[in-house]
């Protein structure tokens, strides 16, 4: 009996057919090997040029964000704690750290200097320094502000100097950004603590500060908002590029403990007097290499793999 439908078993050849038998065709089997190519169909199916610097461009690529997740070593210490004293700082050094020591030595000075402390001149000069110092700290926050954000904008764009130093006057928008980011890592923190968390709320506000700042910061200017504290890029990056903040945050905590190490000691040989006069200076300079180093973080997540040029006149005087 022959299966005149095709289904079921095929008894023609002895062979089991166990699907839907198709119609004899002239096309041929595949060979159990590949046939051989000859010298013409091989140099056809070679890469074209294009083809090439494609898959070189893929490569590199792939290369580059390979390297993205191991940031090179001189990331924060090419140029960094030296930035301050680069020939094109030097103005700009020297301004922050008068006016520092000014805001903060002339006070202590004076209210704990040599002379007699009557009630009534201790009074007075209560009143008069401390009014003095309100208005030369928020002069320095307000200078302080466009030279963090110029040094922190002018480095994440790969720029190993600064060609132009902002004025006062250009301080008020960007101490927004500064004020802004401090509230609110420092306000999430403790809203952490009162709904509670293991550490007190002063703990953990400048726990909140130390590691939500430069994120928030980041995520604001990112979005040039002051009020907008989430950049999906921004905070897609702490996970992307992991080891990048982790050293960032290690730096930053070195770096601030050796200054405060190095105001303590002056503080203890010279009494408080000579800690204010020391504090100034080191607060000129670690406000300048903190924001230079949240700039190269933001140079490496944005991309930046090449070490930044530097011209050859300040290679010279390196």
């Amino acid at each position: 009996m022959s299966d005149e439908s095709g289904l079921g078993m095929g008894q023609g050849d002895g062979d089991d057919i166990y699907a839907l038998r198709e119609e004899p065709t002239s096309r041929p089997l595949p060979p159990s090997r590949p046939a051989p190519v000859s010298e013409d169909e091989s140099a056809a199916k070679r890469d074209s040029p294009e083809e090439r610097a494609a898959r070189k461009e893929e490569l590199e690529r792939l290369a580059q964000e390979a390297a993205r997740s191991a940031p090179p070593a001189w990331l924060y210490f090419r140029r960094t704690f030296s930035f301050p004293f680069q020939v094109s700082s030097l103005v700009c050094t020297v301004s922050m750290s008068l006016w520092a020591l000014v805001a903060l030595g002339l006070p202590v000075s004076t209210l704990f200097g040599p002379g007699p402390q009557t009630e009534e001149r201790m009074a007075w000069t209560i009143i008069m320094v401390v009014s003095g110092q309100i208005v030369l700290l928020i002069l320095w926050f307000l200078l302080g502000s466009s030279v963090a954000l110029t040094i922190l904008r002018d480095t994440s764009y790969g720029n190993d100097t600064v060609e132009r130093w902002p004025g006062l006057s250009e301080g008020f928008g960007d101490a927004f950004f500064l004020i802004a980011s401090v509230l609110i890592s420092a306000g999430l923190g403790a809203l952490v603590a009162k709904l509670g968390g293991p550490l007190s709320v002063p703990m953990a506000s400048g726990l909140g500060l130390v590691l939500l700042f430069p994120i928030i910061l980041l995520s604001m200017l990112e979005t040039n908002s002051p009020i907008n504290p989430f950049s999906l890029a921004v905070w897609q990056s702490v996970v992307a590029s992991w080891r990048a903040w982790a050293m960032f945050y290690l730096v930053t905590l070195l770096g601030g403990a050796a200054m405060v190490a190095v105001f303590t000691i002056v503080a203890r040989q010279f009494h408080l007097v000579g800690g204010c006069l020391v504090a100034g200076p080191l607060a000129a300079l670690g406000w300048m290499i903190y924001f230079r180093l949240l700039g190269r973080l933001a140079w490496f997540c944005a991309g930046g793999t090449a070490e930044p040029n530097q011209p050859d006149e300040d290679e010279a005087r390196q």
